[in-house]
């Protein structure tokens, strides 16, 4: 499933993301990411720039003006990412579909 927020004609900004992660009590700023090398089995950390922890289960990040989201929980992910869109006067989308409210 592909659900991002989006905004239309002025692409969302990296600060205002980051502004909106800090007065969100559920969200957490958290960038750093690890993974296993599957070759070499050694623990890769590097850093993603936005991304931020919700509900502890799902992902929000951000690339080029739109924030992406995933968790296990897709009904739920779906209504904070409206909550998150409706502050930022964007739009949520699923797989290049806007999605109403």
């Amino acid at each position: 499933m592909g659900l991002y927020i989006e905004r239309e004609g002025s692409p969302i900004t990296f600060d205002e993301w980051l502004a909106y992660i800090n007065n969100d009590d559920e969200l957490t700023l958290s960038e750093a990411g690890t993974a296993i090398n599957p070759i070499t089995k050694a623990r890769m950390t590097f850093k993603i720039p936005g991304r931020a922890i919700w509900n502890e289960h799902s992902e929000l990040t951000y690339d080029n003006g739109i924030i992406r989201g995933e968790g296990a929980d897709i009904d739920s992910l779906t209504k904070k990412l409206f909550e998150i869109a409706s502050a930022l006067s964007a739009s949520v989308f699923d797989c290049g579909e806007r999605l109403g409210v």
